[in-house]
């Protein structure tokens, strides 16, 4: 399994398992949803991720909405590398 999705916990989060659990060349993506419709704030707006799948390439990137404007906005990204190691956060200034 190279990707875990969750959510319900009303914060964002990305990482890497690589930083808890050390499998040699073997590294998987946990990427943790905000809420999306929630009143129950928790310090982050209400937000949803958009992740985008290539071939080893993941990008994810939080989606967030803005109760003073009524738009959705674009939040923080993401983007990961499969490499010989696993997957890796790629350089923010590559191509996403």
């Amino acid at each position: 399994m190279d990707l875990l999705l969750s959510g319900h916990l009303h914060v964002a989060h990305t990482a890497l398992t690589a930083g808890r659990y050390r499998f040699t060349g073997y590294s998987a993506l946990v990427v943790q949803a905000g809420t999306a419709t929630s009143t129950r704030g928790r310090g982050e707006a209400n937000s949803f991720n958009c992740l985008r799948i290539e071939p080893g390439r993941i990008s994810v990137e939080q989606i967030l909405w803005n109760p003073g404007s009524q738009q959705l906005t674009r939040g923080d990204a993401a983007h990961f590398q499969r490499t010989a190691a696993g997957w890796q956060l790629r350089d923010p200034a590559s191509r996403a």
